[in-house]
Formats: structure tokens, C-alpha cells, sequence
């Protein structure tokens, strides 16, 4: 990567000499291409932490689901960690049984 010092001063000389601003062009492309490819993977990188987030979801809601006042036991394993009203508000609403001691606004 060059420094902006150093660019101004390839800029400077490539008024001169076509030959420069061709390879600072590329300079240029690869540069775009790079931070396309760095997106990208940054892009799959945060769908497959929800993936992950999901799936180990559904499989933890499945294990408690399966015992006998399961879905109770696992309310009061996971109540003191949600602290978004909107969001214990939403697990209620959907049957989860949270106390309403621990809001945050």
C-alpha cells in the first residue's frame, strides 16, 4: 500500500509518464479488488455466525424441550441474560415464562 506521500508524488510524476499512471491504475484496480474480496468474506463471515447462532439455537430449545417442564427450567437458565425489554417482551409474548425483574431500556 502506498503512503499518501508517496502516491502525490507517483501522481506528479505520472502527468509526465504515461507508463506510471498505467501501473498506478492497476495499483488502483487491485486495490478495489482486494477490498471487494475482504467484504465478501467479512459479508460470509457474520452469515455463518448466525448460522452457527441458529443451529446451536434450536438445538439447545430441543434438549430442554424434551424433559418434562423443560421449557421453565430453560427460561430460568437463560432469564438473567436477556435484558432488552423489546426482546423479553417478544419471548413472553411467545409463551416463554421470564420473571420481569431483569429490564434494561
Amino acid at each position: 500500500m502506498l503512503t499518501k506521500t508517496d502516491r502525490n508524488r507517483l501522481l506528479a510524476l505520472a502527468e509526465r509518464d504515461p507508463k506510471i499512471a498505467r501501473e498506478l491504475e492497476k495499483i488502483d484496480q487491485a486495490q478495489a479488488r482486494l477490498a471487494d474480496v475482504a467484504a465478501r468474506a467479512k459479508q460470509q463471515e457474520r452469515k455463518s455466525d448466525t448460522r452457527e447462532k441458529v443451529v446451536i439455537g434450536a438445538a439447545v430449545i430441543n434438549f430442554f424441550l424434551a424433559k418434562t417442564g423443560g421449557r421453565e427450567h430453560m427460561a430460568r437458565a437463560i432469564s438473567a441474560h436477556i435484558t432488552k425489554a423489546a426482546d423479553r417482551k417478544f419471548l413472553v409474548g411467545r409463551g416463554w415464562p421470564l420473571d420481569h425483574e431483569k429490564l434494561e431500556e
